[in-house]
């Protein structure tokens, strides 16, 4: 259960102490809210609501969905052209092409120029499109492993969510070598200590 001095507040974060069976974390100190910056001077302090996502829907947080992929569908082949002409050759080939579409400058067929420059575009696009392909297998797969949260009435109810569905406010239970999906605060380890050993190698 959460206890409290006074009701919770939009103006004033109270102290407060959450229980269950498998952790408990207390919050102390009484810290009133910094009033909203206006828009032309920052950002805006919202209070956060733990374990109440209906709460925290309305401040239209970001996504928790990690994306490292360069192009999309409709992207893809304006980018690859723009990737591939940044190149020097490419550009000096393409300037070779239009010179032998004029022809009152040269006498070579312009397909013996053509031919060459459209494969060279055409393994260059191909191999961005298998990098870009492995990118979002990699994203698929962290976007949908699963971690457990708590919730239900009680807040001790664990549940399994895909990555990419965390909310904040959430409050997650992690395991040793468990991936930490999200940037979050330490509640409570099982350590006699109370440390908590990160390793920060995908920083």
């Amino acid at each position: 259960p959460i206890t409290s001095q006074s009701p919770l507040s939009a103006e004033t974060v109270i102290g407060l102490r959450y229980q269950s069976r498998d952790f408990d974390y207390t919050i102390v100190e009484a810290t009133p809210i910094p009033p909203p910056i206006p828009a032309d001077q920052g950002l805006t302090y919202h209070p956060i609501r733990m374990n109440d996502r209906l709460a925290n829907r309305k401040f239209r947080f970001p996504s928790n969905s990690s994306r490292t992929t360069k192009y999309t569908i409709l992207s893809f082949l304006p980018k690859t052209l723009i990737e591939q002409y940044r190149k020097l050759t490419n550009l000096y080939f393409l300037m070779v092409v239009i010179i032998t579409l004029i022809p009152q400058i040269t006498p070579i067929n312009p397909i013996t120029s053509i031919l060459p420059v459209l494969f060279v575009l055409a393994v260059g696009m191909i191999r961005e499109l298998v990098e870009d392909l492995k990118r979002y297998r990699s994203d698929r797969a962290v976007n949908n492993q699963r971690f457990q949260i708590y919730g239900g009435l009680s807040g001790t109810e664990l549940s399994s969510v895909a990555s990419k569905d965390l909310k904040v406010g959430d409050i997650l239970r992690l395991s040793k070598n468990e991936r930490v999906p999200a940037d979050f605060i330490v509640l409570k380890t099982n350590s006699p200590d109370g440390l908590c050993y990160l390793e920060t190698s995908q920083l």
